[in-house]
């Protein structure tokens, strides 16, 4: 039987936007444990799943200071490339947002400012918004890049996107962004 024991946790129930809507035990991300920490500090409500050519994270929105923390973690910890946000991003909190909304700006997450991220481009499309990100955690010296493709044609109200053929585009060009990074890892989307 396939287990949610750690999404269930006292401790990581806050993490969750939906009870029941839970990675199971045994394809659930594992974040570093954080020296310190009183909680569980491994949890994200996020799911490692084989995907046809790559391997893929499904991942709920942060809702929260320190789910967009943890969010970065699970994005540096996993060494991905590239980011797919599959919400609206009317839908996003000032809290639940982990980006920062104008260029040059950075933003930081993390109860010592842990990791700081700052928007170096953007470019909008007609069915998305593609954002360039630097990110650097405090212990390391060097910036990391990540890509952020916002899908804009899924209306919040909706169980599908308003057409196949701009989610099908979407879809080749995150391809083309992860053949281009063979050392990248997984692509992880997000959602409600």
């Amino acid at each position: 039987k396939r287990t949610c024991n750690f999404a269930h946790k006292p401790e990581n129930v806050g993490k969750n936007r939906f009870e029941n809507i839970v990675p199971f035990d045994h394809c659930r991300i594992v974040l570093p444990v954080v020296i310190g920490s009183i909680n569980d500090s491994t949890y994200i409500n996020a799911s490692l799943v084989k995907g046809y050519f790559y391997p893929y994270i499904l991942a709920q929105d942060p809702l929260d200071e320190q789910t967009c923390y943890d969010f970065w973690c699970m994005i540096g910890e996993q060494n991905s490339r590239a980011v797919v946000m599959l919400s609206s991003e009317s839908e996003f909190t000032p809290t639940e947002k982990y980006w920062p909304s104008e260029v040059g700006r950075i933003k930081t997450f993390g109860r010592d400012a842990e990791v700081s991220i700052k928007l170096i481009g953007e470019e909008l499309f007609s069915t998305f918004a593609l954002r360039k990100f630097t990110y650097k955690f405090a212990k390391e010296k060097a910036y990391r890049e990540v890509m952020q493709y916002a899908y804009l044609c899924w209306p919040a109200d909706k169980i599908l996107p308003e057409s196949t053929e701009s989610i099908i585009d979407l879809i080749s060009r995150v391809l083309s962004l992860q053949s281009d990074h063979q050392e990248a890892g997984p692509i992880i989307l997000h959602s409600r």
